[in-house]
């Protein structure tokens, strides 16, 4: 969901609202009145903290399409607390801007945030074995949707294109 989106069905939620509250007074200080219109603040302005030790694991379930991410966690506000939500992206080249997080496609699956300092992994799974490199990068979200920066954005190939799949050879007792 794009930042315009998240402002626009925030908006339709106060309007919403509006039909039920009081009239804005100079003892609410949490609304002002503005020709009929409410503006609601969030005391919660303080977004997570920056992801910024994002880094890439070994193959998960020794599979060729699958790859472990490994992070610690941030806090609801900065490094405090509990962050509500996790987005992972991935693309082809290294998600820099916020114009490469929207063009990088979101995976699915990704857990709930952990306590604020806790080593986080997600096994990001059903990618293509093409010989490319792949870049992720995290965000985290509090409550009230205040998102953190984006992490850094390592990359990897999954593997080396032209070696044989990765196999488990177990030793087998001569019968003598």
């Amino acid at each position: 969901m794009s930042p315009m989106t998240r402002r626009i069905a925030y908006a339709l939620v106060i309007a919403a609202l509006t039909l039920s509250l009081p009239t804005a007074s100079a003892r609410s200080p949490g609304r002002q009145s503005a020709g009929g219109v409410f503006t609601v603040r969030s005391g919660d302005t303080t977004p997570p903290a920056c992801i910024t030790d994002l880094r890439i694991g070994g193959m998960a379930a020794l599979t060729d399409s699958a790859l472990v991410l490994y992070w610690t966690a941030p806090g609801d506000d900065g490094m405090e607390g509990t962050a509500a939500l996790y987005e992972i992206r991935y693309a082809r080249a290294p998600i820099l801007t916020q114009a490469d997080w929207e063009a990088a496609t979101p995976l699915a699956g990704v857990p709930a945030p952990r306590v604020a300092g806790s080593a986080e992994s997600f096994a990001a799974v059903g990618l293509e074995d093409d010989g490319g490199v792949y870049y992720f990068c995290i965000r985290a979200a509090d409550e009230v949707f205040n998102w953190s920066c984006l992490s850094n954005s390592p990359g990897t190939r999954l593997r080396n294109p032209g070696l044989p799949p990765f196999r488990i050879f177990l030793p087998v007792a001569a019968r003598g």
